[in-house]
């Protein structure tokens, strides 16, 4: 099997000062984290249109502000007269708690608490011409003498990004970045999307990570060694990535190859949870089970096409002849 080889994404600096959204309107929905780094991001809640002002307030630890105590800072207005973006202060690393305060225009007023967490501030930020990003986190006193390449686990919804898996690194990440590791963290523009790139899929993620190696490469230090690691299905995409590299004659140069509690034979979801949610859910479904990456990795989904994952499983598995790098 002779993979496709497609022109090589385009990766430019970019800014450090993105906007993380994350749920703010009405109704009992999952509230997500916010995590975000320290003096580089700006935070835009997703609201209804019903609420027409917006005030915002944060306090160290787990305990949020209530209303009449605290620091709230007011946002402004957008072109279209709603609550525009909140940018927070230069917040040391830690844990938070945001409280953010909704009026809607008959004066009523909603309150939410999120859990806030605070990463070290990052020193670079790239994206491609596809929309895929690499935020990097330098280590040691010697530039690029240690990369690592970090990729992303599923993520159909597109609400993980790359201070997530900075945050998940947890203990790891001081020492690591004291011991000169330079961690270079791929985030996927579209986290549901094909494992692979093939002739049907030319865009499948393989391809960005292929890209990602290569950026990082251009680079290294000359010396230097290149470590990369895939967390969950982030894992899989790098084994293809690389095999497919291998097998098409392309140097990776990447010297040890870590997969993070990856299902390389198959994800599992219960069968009858899995059926539950296609009879009762399907429309609202979540995005990793019906997402292509998820038809691809489950053993068992209802949402699937006939044998979807076993012929997923034959195409990586001739790659490279065993569908591993060597």
């Amino acid at each position: 099997m002779v993979p496709v080889v497609a022109a090589q994404t385009t990766w430019t600096s970019a800014t450090l000062n993105e906007v993380i959204h994350v749920y703010g309107g009405a109704g009992a929905y999952y509230l997500d984290d916010i995590i975000i780094r320290s003096g580089q991001n700006k935070v835009g809640f997703n609201y209804g249109q019903e609420f027409h002002r917006t005030k915002v307030c944060y306090r160290s630890g787990t305990t949020g502000c209530t209303p009449g105590s605290g620091t709230w800072t007011q946002l402004p207005t957008n072109a279209n007269g709603f609550p525009d973006y909140w940018t927070p202060p230069s917040l040391s690393p830690g844990t938070y708690t945001v409280t953010a305060e909704w009026t809607r225009s008959n004066g009523e007023r909603l309150y939410r608490n999120y859990r806030t967490l605070v990463v070290p501030a990052a020193a670079g930020r790239w994206t491609d011409n596809v929309g895929n990003s690499i935020v990097l986190w330098r280590g040691g006193s010697v530039d690029n003498d240690s990369p690592f390449l970090i990729v992303e686990g599923i993520d159909g919804s597109n609400k993980s990004f790359e201070n997530h898996y900075f945050a998940l690194l947890g203990e790891l990440a001081g020492p690591g970045r004291s011991a000169g590791l330079d961690f270079y963290i791929l985030n996927f523009n579209d986290g549901g999307a094909s494992l692979v790139e093939n002739q049907h899929t030319p865009n499948g993620n393989s391809r960005f990570v292929k890209s990602a190696i290569n950026f990082i490469n251009g680079r290294r230090a000359a010396g230097s060694v290149f470590d990369a690691a895939g967390v969950s299905m982030g894992g899989v995409i790098l084994r293809i990535a690389l095999a497919q590299m291998e097998q098409s004659g392309q140097s990776h140069q990447v010297r040890k190859f870590f997969s993070i509690d990856a299902p390389h034979t198959g994800a599992v979801v219960e069968n009858g949870l899995a059926d539950f949610v296609y009879d009762e859910q399907r429309s609202s479904a979540p995005d990793n089970l019906t997402s292509t990456a998820g038809r691809q990795l489950l053993r068992y989904n209802p949402f699937a096409s006939f044998n979807q994952h076993a012929n997923f499983l034959t195409e990586i598995n001739g790659i490279n002849g065993d569908g591993y790098p060597h």
